[in-house]
């Protein structure tokens, strides 16, 4: 019988959308840990399914630091089925999650994402910067 990683990473092999949704559900509960945040990145870069939204998340709650540079192109590359929002939710969600993982990598990330041209994400992004150090507690590393 698989484990329910297994079962989410044959789902992502197969590029199976139902079935990876599915087992999708519970992924922040799944161990190893380290496993499960690498597959949830590699997840992220792919558009065959839809719950980007739920992919952020879960890496914001994992605090998925291999994440970073995922999440930096997703805020600007919105996944098809994501650009009817002009308010960026997206965006603003893949920001959220680059600063409660909080290394410096994501940092920069941040950094970066203040001077896009797109306004929306400039904005998110500058809001998550003046934040930073009020944040401290919820970041899942503490930079020095």
């Amino acid at each position: 019988m698989r484990t329910k990683i297994e079962a989410l990473e044959a789902a992502f092999a197969d590029k199976n959308p139902l079935a990876f949704e599915e087992a999708l559900v519970d992924a922040p509960t799944f161990e190893p840990r380290d496993r499960v945040c690498a597959l949830l990145t590699r997840a992220l870069e792919e558009d065959w399914f839809f719950p980007h939204e739920d992919i952020v998340q879960y890496i914001q709650e994992l605090r998925c630091c291999d994440a970073v540079a995922v999440l930096e192109k997703r805020a600007i590359d919105i996944p098809e089925h994501l650009q009817w929002d002009d308010g960026f939710s997206f965006s603003r969600k893949c920001t959220w999650a680059l600063a409660d993982i909080g290394t410096t990598d994501a940092l920069a990330a941040l950094e970066r994402l203040a001077r896009s041209e797109n306004s929306a994400v400039r904005d998110f992004a500058q809001r998550r910067l003046d934040r930073w150090e009020a944040e401290l507690e919820r970041k899942g590393v503490h930079p020095s």
